[in-house]
């Protein structure tokens, strides 16, 4: 193998470890990071019984769920993040049975100028707080990024449906 030979090799070999590893950090990348935070406590969630909402019946791991839409008008709710005040643009709570276990929505921070009233401020983020446990508190909170809604094991137990028993061959 002559000097040119070597130095082309040398190349494609670079070439390939570079492309391996563009594409090893484009899909870390792309993979939705959550944030999930617990509060003992429960967190504040926006108060729903008062708002208007349209329900639909949605499967979620094959369990039947109430999905409801919360049609927000003015003034509409809001959490606080920190000190900053975070404006909810959409609501959507999950039951099953009408015993809610989450609720999700998106907001953005907002304040109040004297001369020129409410202004909104940085990006919006997702949030969906989660009744895991099922002591009417939301402890669970996940954050930055859509997170897909999930059925809490606890109630997953409780009303999925049976499974088939299975055959044992011997």
């Amino acid at each position: 193998m002559n000097y040119i030979e070597s130095i082309d090799s040398s190349k494609l070999w670079m070439a390939l470890v570079a492309i391996v590893l563009f594409g090893a950090a484009a899909t870390i990348a792309q993979r939705p990071t959550f944030t999930k935070s617990i509060n003992t406590k429960g967190w504040k969630v926006p108060l729903l019984d008062k708002l208007e909402s349209s329900n639909e019946s949605i499967d979620i791991e094959g369990i039947s769920v109430e999905r409801r839409s919360f049609l927000l008008s003015q003034p509409k709710p809001f959490i606080m993040l920190r000190r900053e005040k975070c404006e909810f643009g959409w609501l959507v709570s999950y039951a099953i049975k009408g015993k809610v276990f989450a609720i999700s929505g998106d907001c953005v921070k907002f304040g109040n100028d004297p001369r020129y009233g409410k202004f909104y401020y940085g990006g919006s983020r997702n949030f969906t707080y989660y009744n895991e446990d099922g002591d009417g508190k939301f402890e669970s909170r996940y954050s930055s990024g859509f997170m897909p809604v999930f059925v809490p094991r606890r109630l997953k137990m409780k009303y999925e449906p049976p499974h088939p028993p299975t055959k044992i061959l011997l």
